[in-house]
Formats: structure tokens, sequence, C-alpha cells
């Protein structure tokens, strides 16, 4: 069923927005198949590529191509295959051609092309890919690196995409660790860490006794189930927080807040 949160907005706070039609977001509407993000992708491209040999100079920007980028003839060399055609690429990401078509003629012949995605794109063994080929995208149209053009990825806390900036990550590569020895002089572990939910698990089996966490996220997130009951119980619970709080009232909660540490 179409997600009518990602096509137009009622704001509740106000008379005029619960009356009406409200605010359209979008002029077009693609529900996209699970995993069918990349199937889109190459569509959006082949349509644009089709389109710019029918208007030469009119949808492709060859002087950017040419002049800031590489391996453009390589990745032409793809859509010589016989999966690239339109039909199997609809069937792919559940999109109808004509709703393709009409997408790829909204971005065809503008440059002013700013491409914002959530974490659903991202979190996933394709998400890497999938940013590659929207710059792809991008690239093709010369929209990357000018006022009104570029990439948007809009995240729920800015420590999501600020974390894996500041390589703050469970399993680094080799090579990463190596930059860091060589940078700071001191030599960091090499065994992976935990994510989140496995560390929770890695608390509930024992194997970990202590957590040290940013603010209280982690916390409330894991409260009201058997592993925030775990967590409250370990030895050690350290948590930087912005300004000193209350002490709580709830028990549970003051199990979890025995051993912050608080910062003024």
């Amino acid at each position: 069923m179409p997600e009518a949160g990602l096509m137009g907005f009622h704001n509740p706070q106000q008379v005029n927005g619960i009356i009406g039609k409200g605010v359209s977001l979008a002029d077009l509407y693609l529900p996209v198949k699970i995993n069918g993000d990349m199937a889109l992708l190459k569509a959006l491209e082949l349509i644009l590529l089709d389109l710019e040999a029918k208007n030469p100079g009119l949808v492709v920007h060859s002087d950017f191509i040419n002049n800031k980028t590489t391996g453009y003839t390589d990745f032409l060399a793809q859509f010589s295959k016989a999966d690239y055609n339109l039909e199997h690429l609809s069937q792919l990401s559940g999109i109808a051609i004509p709703d393709m078509q009409k997408a790829a003629e909204l971005l065809a012949y503008r440059n002013k092309i700013i491409f914002c995605w959530g974490m659903g794109l991202t979190q996933q063994p394709n998400g890497v890919d999938m940013i590659r080929e929207i710059l792809n995208i991008l690239l093709m149209k010369g929209s990357i690196g000018i006022k009104g053009g570029g990439v948007c990825p809009v995240r729920g806390h800015s420590n999501v995409q600020g974390n894996r900036t500041m390589l703050i990550d469970e399993k680094p590569t080799d090579e990463q660790l190596d930059r860091l020895q060589q940078y700071f002089g001191f030599d960091p572990p090499r065994e992976h860490g935990y994510d989140v939910v496995r560390a929770i698990k890695a608390m509930h089996a024992e194997k970990s006794n202590s957590c040290f966490a940013w603010a209280g996220i982690f916390v409330r997130h894991t409260r009201h189930n058997i592993y925030g009951k775990c967590a409250s119980e370990a030895e050690f619970i350290g948590r930087c927080v912005h300004k000193i709080k209350p002490w709580p009232s709830d028990p549970w909660q003051r199990g979890a807040y025995s051993a912050d540490l608080w910062t003024q």
C-alpha cells in the first residue's frame, strides 16, 4: 500500500494543517521492492542515456564527465549486457516502466539535483553500492560541487554519520587500524568488538560485564526487555551526558544510573 507520509503532510498542531489536502511532498511516488533500489537506479541511468542519444548534449553533462571524472567508458559498457533492459529492471524493482520514465524525465533536463536518502538505503549489505550508483547519476548530470546539487544523507542522529567518519567502528579493517597506529603512535586492538545488539547479547551471556555509552539511548532502547535488565546488572555502566539529571524515581533506572559518569 502507498505510504501516505511519503506523499503529503498534515500539520496536526494547526487547524488549517488538519483541514484540506495538506502539503504535497512528492511529484512522483515509487514504491520500490525491498532491495530493488539498485534495479531502479540502473533503469534511470539507462533511460537517461537513451534520452541523451535522442537529444545529444542536453541530458548528460559531457564536459563535466570528461574533465572531472574517470571510468565513464567502463560505466557505459555495462549496459551492453542483456540483463540491462527496462523490462527486467522493472520486474526487479517493482516499478512500472512508465513510472521509471517519469522519474528519469524529472532528472533529464535539470542539473540542480540533490539526492536525499535515509538509513533504510544504507543499513543493508548493498548500501555502499546503492550510494555509489546515486553518485553515478549525479556525475552523469554534472550535479556534484555546484550550488543546488549534490548528496544529502538524512540521519536520525548526527552521531550516526559522525561515528563512521571518525572511525568509531566495532570491526575496522586492518588498513584503517594501520593508519591509526601510524598517525597516533599506538597499537590498537585487532580483535573485532560488538555492535549494539551483540553487546547486549554478550552481557546477557556474561561475556561482557561493563558498558560505556554516550547519553542514555542505549539503556532507553532496551529497558523493556530482558537485555535491558541484564545491562542494568552489569558491574560497570558508564554514561556521558550533557547536563546533570535528577536521581530517577524508577528503581530500574537507579540500577542503570548507579555507575554513571556525569559531565558538567
